[in-house]
């Protein structure tokens, strides 16, 4: 959308431009019926543990109450366990106390899980559709079963303040699990402690719970969940499939030497994890279309610049299918960035400047854009050629297609960077020595390339440490946030032509739609002379 329109910045051959609309959201959370966050301190005990006393922990008017549940928890996963690989469960639970029946969904959130929750259903072996949606980039589509069942004998201790409201609860549980997996039933029977804040609770609270639980004998769980446990992955990474850790900045001592190829698998992991985490967080309705357009920008930077250490089709196929996911997100994003730049121009101006209704007629333009903008990313999400990409993804995070020179070592990285950088310099001269439309051109390539240099600077971080990279990107940085800002001068400029056309078309006085397109055109200028000092 940026050439598009940037294409048209001289206010000449107007015409209808891309869409109108709010920021915003993919879904409100799928649908689900509520919506919590989680604290809570799990513990590891043996069976003979007995629980320190709690009457010390109520406050004046408050109460202790003890309860004893049965609860019997069914899990849902795919057969290549995505969802337990990023430390979310998903479960279908019936309680004997009927206060948590129903499906559950856990998702990390720092220190914390999200819980979102789905009454329940006739079926027990069908995920609710809102639920299953949800997951639909966790999973990449891939059919949601059963494999693991938990029954759990619960005695709780929950601890009340005076004005009613649930402080903490201990929960002392005696597990039974059975899991599936590749070598068949996995059985096994534990007893843990947890406890779990409530609404009037606060973490000074749990950290004094979690003091008499470790004085009685506990320690803290090395297990993140219950089907963690169950299923065995909370043994140590080495113990589970030796594939090494994808984020890992430095390889360990008696390692063999890094490549290019494990240093560009690394970075493609990295990029896979954003694009996964940022479907589900866009699903939700969280702010993730920048982090999500970036992990696009990132994985296109590494497929060209190192396309020659690449197996070439599949590299070409994988960055068609970006470009064309990145386009779908850029189209958003650029109307987002938009939206904000032209309101707060206008707030910089004095009263008596803003002629008509102007906020008034970029808020309408806007809201209609994105609306239109993010259907069209929901039906691209929708589609089969969104999850085929997903599956690519995953294929470059695991095994990416390395030519023998990508088998080598990581000299050649550092090389095919320079390289970029002098690409980068070359559109940077031409676009500074350009005339007005060759300029632009010239110019929006240089910070593409600009773009493509960093993000190649970022993936060397393992071969040439953190403060290198620091000091080596600092220049494409400064280059890209300059290049940048013209950019979207250019873009704004060519909003506001339309703007004032479509006033002029209502009647209104297009007065201050000039005075934004001569600040844009001026804010264009600046920056290139700003560029020409670097």
């Amino acid at each position: 959308m940026r050439r598009q329109l940037a294409r048209r910045s001289n206010c000449q051959g107007r015409g209808s431009t891309a869409a109108r609309g709010w920021s915003g959201v993919i879904r409100d959370d799928g649908g689900v019926s509520s919506h919590s966050v989680e604290r809570e301190d799990k513990y590891e005990v043996e069976q003979t543990f007995r629980l320190p006393d709690l009457t010390t922990l109520v406050p004046p008017g408050g109460r202790l109450e003890k309860a004893t549940r049965r609860l019997t928890s069914v899990y849902f996963d795919t057969a290549e366990r995505d969802l337990l690989g990023r430390a979310i469960t998903l479960r279908r639970r019936d309680d004997d106390s009927g206060a948590e029946s129903g499906w559950q969904l856990k998702l990390p959130a720092g220190n914390a899980r999200t819980e979102l929750s789905s009454p329940a259903t006739e079926s027990r072996v069908a995920v609710p559709h809102e639920l299953a949606e949800l997951l639909t980039g966790i999973r990449r589509g891939r059919v949601l079963r059963q494999f693991a069942t938990l029954r759990t004998e619960r005695r709780a201790t929950r601890i009340w303040s005076g004005e009613g409201e649930l402080m903490v609860e201990i929960a002392d549980d005696h597990v039974f699990s059975a899991a599936t997996g590749g070598a068949g039933a996995r059985l096994d029977q534990w007893r843990e402690v947890e406890a779990e804040l409530g609404p009037a609770g606060n973490e000074k609270l749990l950290l004094t719970v979690g003091k008499l639980l470790r004085r009685a004998g506990a320690i803290p769980s090395r297990s993140a969940s219950k089907v963690a446990r169950a299923t065995g992955r909370d043994l140590p990474a080495a113990a589970n499939d030796g594939v090494r850790d994808a984020s890992r900045k430095t390889k360990s001592r008696g390692e063999p030497p890094l490549t290019a190829a494990e240093v560009m698998r690394r970075y493609f992991a990295q990029q896979d994890d954003v694009l996964v985490m940022g479907d589900l967080a866009l699903r939700r309705g969280e702010p993730a279309i920048h982090s999500t357009r970036v992990a696009t920008r990132r994985l296109r930077s590494t497929l060209r610049i190192f396309r020659a250490l690449l197996e070439e089709p599949r590299a070409a196929a994988f960055d068609a299918e970006v470009r064309w996911y990145a386009s779908v997100l850029g189209k958003v994003r650029d109307l987002e960035v938009q939206r904000t730049r032209l309101l707060a121009a206008v707030a910089e101006l004095p009263p008596g400047w803003v002629v008509g209704p102007v906020v008034l007629r970029i808020e309408d333009y806007m809201k209609e854009a994105l609306e239109t903008a993010l259907t069209e990313l929901r039906q691209a999400m929708a589609t089969p050629t969104y999850i085929a990409l997903l599956e690519e993804s995953e294929l470059w995070a695991v095994e990416p297609a390395i030519s023998r020179r990508g088998e080598s070592g990581t000299k050649i990285l550092l090389r095919k960077v320079k390289a970029a950088e002098r690409k980068t310099d070359k559109h940077l001269e031409a676009g500074l020595a350009g005339k007005a439309g060759a300029q632009e051109e010239e110019m929006h390539e240089a910070r593409k390339s600009a773009k493509r240099a960093r993000y190649a600077t970022e993936l060397l971080e393992p071969v040439i440490g953190g403060k290198q990279v620091k000091r080596r990107a600092h220049k494409h940085t400064r280059l890209q946030e300059l290049l940048g800002e013209h950019q979207d001068s250019v873009v704004a400029a060519a909003l506001l032509c339309d703007l004032g056309a479509a006033a002029s078309a209502h009647g209104e006085d297009g007065y201050t739609f000039g005075l934004l397109f001569a600040r844009e055109k001026a804010i264009a200028q600046a920056t290139l002379e700003a560029t020409r000092r670097l």
